[in-house]
């Protein structure tokens, strides 16, 4: 209860309750925190990206850290074959993407939905108009700017049309991909983050569009001075502008992850141990049970934007929270696992803040990108940084 009317309070008066100054120093930590805890969870999933559980199984066993990426290439994959340890994919291209829109715009007006269109055209286009073409960056951002570009040009019918068929026209994330950086952007406001990430889920369909949101409220909460878990988690019963709670018939399926991924949790922890006495033995088998239990659950694609929160937030509630035990957790989990492991240690990140991430895994995350994909994480978050200190 005191959760939920703490952020009444914040809805009601348009400013967060959870607002304290922060030194530089300590935004940039979680601002990095976030960003380099996003391209850890996308680097350890990167090497088996929607591979069959049982063919990682075969691979590697059971993973717990990063690994050399020895994979063909791929539009939404690695563009690089055979990165070592700490490369990325796509999820980490989309965290740079709207880091660049982000410190492109006035500090103190609401993002335009149409200037994040432009944004993906430009970008699309840019990719056109290199020698040699690329195809995979065309291919990378060709859907997208199938719903961009009408989107611009307000041709809303045609908009809609290509909407409809985005990845086949299931629900997919898109927004999921990019929707974290926004929260990041707006420190400790969950309910402006959610506001401004449904205003720029323009390749949403259905409850996809609020889960993108949520997404970006949750990185908000953990990115407050003192994020609990229960305030991270409020943000699925008390930040709903958009009143997806009042849907007639079904309420907020986003809400029902929630109690899903609970219900996993609960089940899996009642898991029958009966003369087993190693602790770390123990954790796995209750794992294994958790990650049976979700598979449940599968879409038929697993980048389905359903699937993927309730992951997410299994994986953050059968660890307690804890960072590195949530990325593992996912990654063995198998499906869509870089971005449901980018996703976690997006929110995990902000949460706990770049100096206690783990040393080696950030280490090589920030190197391998910088010096092999051109990702200078860095120098993006001090860049984002400095465009949120000049909000007023």
């Amino acid at each position: 209860m005191k959760i939920k009317i703490a952020i009444v309070f914040f809805s009601l008066f348009g400013q967060s309750v959870f607002a304290q100054k922060f030194t530089r120093a300590e935004l940039y930590d979680k601002v990095l925190g976030s960003l380099v805890g996003s391209a850890i969870g996308d680097a350890m999933g990167a090497p088996t990206e929607m591979w069959q559980r049982e063919d990682i199984i075969k691979k590697f066993g059971y993973v717990y850290q990063l690994d050399t990426v020895i994979r063909a290439t791929s539009p939404e994959g690695v563009w690089i074959a055979d990165l070592p340890p700490g490369g990325t994919t796509d999820d980490t291209r989309w965290k740079k993407l709207a880091i660049n829109f982000l410190i492109q715009q006035s500090p103190n007006k609401k993002l335009s939905p149409k200037k994040f269109a432009k944004h993906i055209l430009k970008q699309y286009e840019s990719y056109q108009t290199e020698q040699p073409i690329d195809s995979l960056k065309l291919d990378w951002l060709v859907e997208w700017a199938k719903i961009a570009k009408p989107f611009v040009k307000k041709d809303y019918l045609p908009y809609q049309q290509n909407l409809i068929k985005f990845y086949g026209g299931d629900l997919a994330c898109g927004g999921l991909l990019y929707s974290p950086m926004i929260g990041t952007y707006y420190p400790g406001d969950p309910l402006k983050a959610y506001n401004e990430a449904y205003q720029l889920a323009l390749w949403d369909q259905g409850y996809a569009r609020d889960l993108t949101a949520i997404a970006a409220a949750m990185v908000a909460s953990a990115m407050d001075k003192n994020p609990t878990k229960e305030n991270i988690l409020a943000v699925f019963d008390t930040i709903d502008p958009q009143g997806f709670q009042q849907s007639r018939l079904v309420g907020r399926l986003a809400k029902g992850l929630l109690a899903k991924a609970q219900s996993i949790v609960n089940r899996a922890n009642e898991t029958d141990l009966s003369g087993e006495l190693n602790p770390q033995k123990i954790y796995r088998i209750k794992q294994e049970a958790a990650i049976k239990l979700l598979h449940e659950y599968n879409q038929d694609i697993p980048f389905h934007a359903g699937e993927i929160m309730l992951q997410v937030v299994t994986a953050m509630l059968f660890a307690d929270f804890d960072f590195e035990k949530s990325i593992v957790f996912l990654v063995n989990n198998a499906r869509d696992n870089d971005t449901n492991s980018a996703i976690t240690g997006s929110i995990l990140g902000a949460m706990v803040g770049f100096e206690k991430l783990p040393s080696k895994m950030k280490n090589q995350v920030l190197s391998v990108n910088k010096s092999r994909l051109g990702n200078d994480l860095e120098l993006m978050a001090n860049q984002l940084v400095e465009r949120i200190l000049e909000r007023k």
